[in-house]
């Protein structure tokens, strides 16, 4: 990631309920099951020029110069897993995410990213629901409308990252199904 950038995009992917799938399926298959999923998601972020800085677990953050391509990698996410479970990849069945993300201003410090992106890009995941996608005004205000026209606001919260609100927006991202409410 070129450290010059004074702006990024700071895209969280968390896997639903991922207590729950331990004690359902035992510590192996879990483990197996997530590492797979940390894979998909580290390899769809690669491919629209995301770095994965690092994992957490059962959560991946991944820092885009483009806003554009984090909003295309988070729906990728979503679709990809989707088909992955779908498909019989994951012993667990259909896993779910949630994700948080948000473009604004980044500082360094060696190898941690810092500043208002990733603060904010955290406060959002932790309002997003399994199979959503949130983000923030600011990074809508970034993407071309068509390429994302059913984006829509869904709520402001006291920002933690600067005095003020945030406004938080979804991003839909399956046409063909129901997301989870």
């Amino acid at each position: 990631m070129d450290k010059s950038l004074k702006q990024l995009a700071v895209l969280y992917a968390d896997v639903s309920g991922s207590t729950r799938l331990y004690e359902q399926y035992g510590d192996a298959i879990a483990r197996t099951d997530l590492a797979l999923c940390i894979d998909i998601l580290r390899d769809i972020a690669r491919g629209l020029s995301g770095e994965t800085l690092k994992t957490i677990g059962d959560e991946i953050m991944v820092a885009f110069a483009e806003p554009v391509k984090a909003a295309l990698c988070a729906t990728e996410m979503q679709a990809s897993l989707r088909r992955s479970g779908e498909e019989g990849r994951f012993k667990m069945g259909v896993l779910h995410i949630k994700i948080g993300w948000h473009y604004g201003a980044v500082a360094w410090r060696d190898n941690d990213l810092i500043g208002e992106a990733p603060i904010t890009a955290q406060q959002i995941i932790k309002l997003a629901k399994a199979d959503e996608i949130l983000t923030s005004r600011q990074a809508v205000d970034t993407l071309p409308p068509p390429l994302f026209p059913d984006i829509h606001p869904l709520e402001k919260v006291p920002a933690h990252a600067w005095p003020g609100a945030l406004s938080i927006s979804k991003m839909p991202w399956d046409r063909t199904r129901e997301e989870t409410q």
